[in-house]
């Protein structure tokens, strides 16, 4: 059942039906998009649908995506991975990239529970917003407060 769901909600996702995206989330679903939120302030962990849906929009809003493609979904038990690849547009500037985004997921009854998103955020910053990457200073939060904060 868990590759079905993910399956069903990446289609929905390339072909923007959002009826089908909100009906797969569970209603306390946590939404992670890992990257930099300084200039992609969707990044960052989201709780609850509602807070998941304003995330998604900043995405829609910021981005078009076509040529979207799943090339694997790898389930076990609840748990699941997934890979595809798009072609983002900023709608502000028309600057484009291909992006590979990798999924990690959590479906509990049918529902998506917890949805882990990370890509190549540095080259997406820098191919879609123009960022200079080679001055970007990025923290790295510890895993465990045993460990020191680290900056790049």
């Amino acid at each position: 059942m868990t590759r079905a769901v993910i399956t069903r909600v990446l289609k929905a996702y390339a072909t923007g039906d959002g009826e089908t995206i909100v009906s797969l989330f569970h209603p306390e679903i946590i939404y992670e998009s890992i990257g930099p939120s300084d200039f992609m302030p969707f990044h960052g962990r989201h709780v609850g649908l509602k807070a998941t849906l304003d995330a998604l929009a900043q995405i829609t809003d910021a981005m078009s995506v076509s040529d979207y493609t799943v090339s694997s979904v790898i389930a076990d038990g609840e748990y699941a991975f997934s890979r595809a690849i798009g072609t983002y547009s900023v709608r502000r500037s028309c600057r484009k990239a291909r992006i590979e985004l990798y999924t990690f997921s959590r479906v509990v009854n049918g529902l998506i529970v917890h949805w882990r998103e990370m890509s190549d955020t540095l080259s997406a910053a820098r191919d879609l917003f123009g960022v200079d990457i080679s001055m970007l200073a990025l923290s790295i939060e510890p895993l465990s407060k045993d460990m020191p904060k680290t900056t790049l």
